[in-house]
Order: C-alpha cells, then sequence, then structure tokens
C-alpha cells in the first residue's frame, strides 16, 4: 500500500508507539504483582 521509502519511517513509529504503550503497562503489572 504504502511507498517503500515510507516503510522504515512507518515501522519505527509503530515501534516507538508500542513500546510508549507498552512499557507502562508493564511496569504497572509488574508494581501491582510485587506489591
Amino acid at each position: 500500500m504504502a511507498e517503500p521509502s515510507f516503510w522504515p519511517y512507518g515501522l519505527g513509529i509503530a515501534v516507538v508507539i508500542t513500546l510508549a504503550v507498552i512499557i507502562p503497562l508493564l511496569r504497572r503489572r509488574r508494581k501491582s504483582g510485587s506489591n
């Protein structure tokens, strides 16, 4: 669908967003689990 030149940027943005969303969730689970 998207142009090949756009893939690297799209993947990078997707990874950053996913990490930004997953990391806080993992931290919350770890804190709630340990506590």
